[in-house]
């Protein structure tokens, strides 16, 4: 199976943000604690910018018939009267 676009955005976005992470914390351990934080501020920045995309575009889009949906009767002990 052929990884989508979506696949790829979300691997990329993955290895931004362990990257950033992963080299600010080895300049941190290199005693450059002010070069550490930026590097790890740019590595997440990207992965939030995507986080809020995703979340917006979940606010704009209305709930698919499979999504669950929590009723009485799904409920443990409850019965409909």
């Amino acid at each position: 199976m052929k990884p989508s676009n979506g696949d790829r955005l979300k691997i990329a976005l993955l290895l931004v943000g362990f990257g950033g992470l992963a080299t600010g914390l080895i300049l941190h351990i290199a005693g450059r604690p002010d070069l550490a934080q930026t590097v790890c501020f740019a590595g997440v920045i990207p992965v939030l910018a995507a986080l809020l995309v995703e979340i917006l575009r979940g606010l704009d889009t209305p709930p698919s018939a499979s999504a669950p949906v929590i009723t009485q009767t799904s409920l443990p002990g409850v019965h409909p009267k």
